[in-house]
């Protein structure tokens, strides 16, 4: 995931800088990578749970710490889309 992350980054990163008018393709792959963002935050509990090498103790703790991970990025992600949505339709 954090190469699909990377490489999408550059990707919109590259897009941006060009004078083309491309914006429905950097709107597109701006929100991939927001989205790969999200799942891979998302897919950290389950991952955490099925290691089966963490003592319990650890677990939890791995736990509460993916899951305020999660609910503290949520937040960024809502306003990075409402940014790239008002640019993509020049409002």
């Amino acid at each position: 995931m954090l190469i699909t992350e990377i490489s999408l980054g550059i990707i919109v990163f590259l897009f941006i800088l060009l004078p083309i008018k491309q914006g429905i393709i950097v709107f597109f792959l701006s929100e991939s990578v927001l989205l790969c963002v999200l799942l891979e935050l998302w897919f950290r509990v389950p991952a955490i749970n099925l290691d089966n090498r963490l003592k319990k103790e650890e677990r939890i703790m791995l736990v509460d710490e993916a899951r305020k991970d999660f609910k503290s990025i949520v937040p960024i992600v809502v306003i990075l889309t409402l940014m790239m949505l008002f640019d993509f339709l020049k409002w």
